[in-house]
């Protein structure tokens, strides 16, 4: 039985739920001992291109994944008391230590999350012993440490010679050198405050920034990994796109680029390098990672499985469209009137171009946001847009003539629209050339700052 204990909430008002008690299929969450609502495990995105199902038996009520330097995936099978080591294909290689539960060196009781070197060295953060675990290449056990007494170590990440460990009772993370000699300093300390942390989970460490999943405080605590100091943060707590409920995975790629588990929401959230929402998969996960070809391994906490998941191919707009204030990323331009462009000029005629484009109502108020974009020129492309996904209802004559109106829209609350571009083979060389995509509030004429954009080219 997987167990995920809730600690206080400063100041907070609602249930906290104390424990999570996982059966396959379905959630309970349980307040002071009771049930108070079920969540049945929602349907995988169709971005899922591989589903790894068991590695020498089935997985039992995993808690995370990572994906080593090596290429090596580590699966912590929590319920089973294991790590095991896949290969990049997801074919089961060994086991890390014995396979067992117990205190002995090489044991396990409750191992939440798992990390490998450059060297090959697997360190293991064994919960519910207080310690952290290593092992060489081979899987053999190394060295421990305790992190103290009745203190539950809930993430580790490795870069530059350290370790990182959330100490998830004391809502710090401890660093120490990597063979675990000493520790060395300390980052985060109790609280709500930018810096402060309530019951950090799994870690990752990307571009010299360490991403926390601070699960109380419900966001992400971004950490300069050679310093300690506090960066950034993303997401508060919610139910709409880009707030979370308790996020217990998080993995980032070299530009910046987020993936979280938003747990009790039941999907995992992408975001850009600037804190901006992408995207989301529906999915029960408490553990996420990035391989080096940008491929997402998610633990599907309650199928028992991996599922792996091939994003867009890259974040081609990203950016707060405000009046008065220009941004250039790449080949992607925002004017000053509120518009923006997308481009893929590397695109060969007779391609077709998908992108999915969200709006977001970034006031304070409902509003309604109204999308325009020019009519491409029909002798060298055809365009076709959809609500929601490519197969969804055709929106194509609205957004090209008056433009299409969202509903109304809650604040933070995302529109999404698919526009379909197919390259003929009479465009000029250079392929789809720069597209304006104009959105602007409906309700307040003229405004135009309260609408972020985000694009993403699928194909």
């Amino acid at each position: 039985m997987l167990v995920v204990m809730r600690r206080t909430r400063s100041s907070r008002s609602r249930p906290l739920r104390q424990g999570l008690f996982v059966t396959v299929g379905v959630v309970a969450l349980v307040t002071a001992g009771r049930p108070v609502t079920a969540v049945a495990e929602p349907e995988a995105a169709a971005s899922v291109v591989q589903v790894i199902t068991q590695a020498n038996g089935t997985f039992l009520l995993p808690e995370s994944v990572h994906v080593g330097p090596s290429g090596d995936v580590l699966v912590v099978d929590t319920g089973r008391n294991r790590v095991v080591r896949l290969d990049s294909t997801g074919v089961f290689e060994d086991t890390i230590g014995l396979g067992s539960v117990g205190s002995g060196n090489g044991q396990f009781n409750h191992p939440y999350q798992a990390a490998e070197d450059a060297a090959g060295n697997v360190y293991v953060a064994d919960g519910f012993n207080n310690r952290v675990q290593k092992f060489d290449s081979a899987g053999d056990y190394v060295a421990q440490v305790s992190i103290g007494a009745n203190k539950i170590p809930a993430g580790i990440a490795v870069s530059g010679g350290e370790v990182f460990v959330s100490n998830t009772t004391d809502n710090r993370i401890q660093v120490y050198a990597d063979d675990l000699s000493a520790q060395t300093r300390t980052i985060g300390t109790f609280g709500t405050a930018n810096g402060q942390l309530q019951g950090p989970r799994n870690l990752d460490i990307a571009g010299a920034r360490l991403y926390v999943a601070d699960q109380f405080n419900d966001r992400i605590s971004v950490f300069n990994a050679t310093t300690g100091a506090f960066v950034r943060k993303i997401g508060r707590e919610g139910t709409t796109a880009g707030r979370f409920n308790s996020p217990l995975g998080v993995a980032a790629d070299a530009d910046g680029n987020v993936f979280v588990a938003d747990t009790f929401n039941g999907r995992i959230q992408r975001f850009t390098a600037a804190g901006r929402y992408v995207e989301q998969y529906e999915l029960f996960s408490s553990g996420v990672d990035l391989d080096a070809a940008g491929r997402l391994y998610a633990i599907g906490t309650t199928t028992n499985k991996v599922n792996v998941y091939q994003p867009g191919d890259g974040i081609l707009v990203d950016a707060r469209v405000r009046a008065g204030s220009g941004a250039l990323v790449g080949d992607n331009v925002y004017g000053t009137d509120g518009t923006g462009q997308i481009s893929a000029r590397t695109s060969p005629r007779g391609s077709t171009i998908t992108w999915t484009l969200t709006f977001q109502n970034d006031s304070t108020t409902p509003d309604r946001i109204r999308v325009k974009s020019p009519v491409l020129a029909a002798t060298h492309y055809s365009v076709r847009y959809t609500r929601g996904g490519p197969t969804g209802p055709n929106v194509t004559a609205q957004v090209q003539g008056d433009g299409l109106v969202s509903p109304t829209l809650a604040p933070q609350a995302v529109f999404t629209v698919t526009a379909q571009v197919t390259i003929k083979a009479s465009a000029p060389a250079g392929s789809f050339q720069a597209r304006k995509i104009t959105a602007k509030s409906e309700t307040r004429p003229g405004v135009r700052d309260v609408v972020v954009i985000s694009a993403v080219r699928q194909t």
